[in-house]
């Protein structure tokens, strides 16, 4: 089960004997509307109670030091911070925190991660984050065709169904010229190293609905950091800061 709103001092106790490698990034389609985090694109994914990252960060996703058991945090924005916690207190360069996951597992396509995900959840779990099905959708299900003529590539758009019409990655990409969709299913850095598709650990998986926890130090920003803590999970809790809201 997700694990919704702790406190920090909770969730330090939580991960006291937690280790591992931390990377942490902007989540580009977050705002907040009525004082509360809104997610407007397709990642993170949290339907069907497991966090999934199949459709955004493609880049970080196909690092080598992203592996089973590294953390994971989506941030809010500078801007987004600081237009939300101006009235609360000072804090003019900060990032704050939206979801913290360890990854449980992940596959290197579509295909390989719609089987990893029936092995581990109920069917129900994938069906829930199926782009053809869902707006918010972050897996692409194969297309199941029977004899000779079933589509085995499993980095070609051809073997699964399209998102629906109103999915965000059903638009044309500038980049590509191509639905972004495509990007999804076929995506390599430039060392030719594949995205991962991952999936966290329900029970170290936790998000905020409303922002009170904070980093200072703006991810991307002189003297904010990259993204990246040599010091792994427990020197990235150690910068945390929390508010009474």
């Amino acid at each position: 089960m997700l694990n919704l709103n702790l406190d920090l001092e909770k969730l330090k106790a939580k991960l006291t004997n937690e280790r591992g490698q931390f990377h942490a990034y902007v989540v580009d389609t977050l705002d907040i509307r009525n004082g509360e985090y809104c997610q407007r694109g397709t990642g993170p994914n949290f339907q069907g109670g497991v966090l999934t990252l199949c459709t955004c960060k493609h880049k970080l996703r196909a690092s080598p030091n992203v592996q089973k058991g590294t953390w994971m945090a989506g941030l809010s924005g500078t801007p987004l911070t600081r237009t939300f916690f101006e009235n609360v207190q000072s804090v003019s360069e900060s990032n704050g925190l939206f979801y913290l996951a360890k990854v449980l597992d992940y596959s290197l396509s579509q295909l390989e991660f719609w089987k990893l995900l029936g092995k581990l959840f109920p069917s129900e779990v994938r069906q829930s984050k199926a782009s053809n099905v869902d707006t918010f959708g972050d897996v692409f299900p194969p297309i199941e065709l029977p004899g000779a003529n079933r589509i085995t590539s499993p980095y070609s758009p051809e073997s699964y169904s399209p998102p629906v019409k109103n999915h965000p990655h059903f638009e044309i990409s500038k980049e590509t010229g191509e639905p972004r969709w495509h990007k999804d299913i076929n995506y390599s850095d430039p060392f030719g190293r594949r995205q991962k598709y991952l999936v966290a650990d329900p029970t170290l998986t936790f998000i905020w609905s409303k922002p009170h926890i904070y980093r200072k130090g703006s991810i991307g920003r002189p003297g904010g950091g990259k993204g990246v803590w040599p010091g792994g999970l427990q020197q990235f809790l150690g910068e945390l800061t929390s508010v009474r809201l």
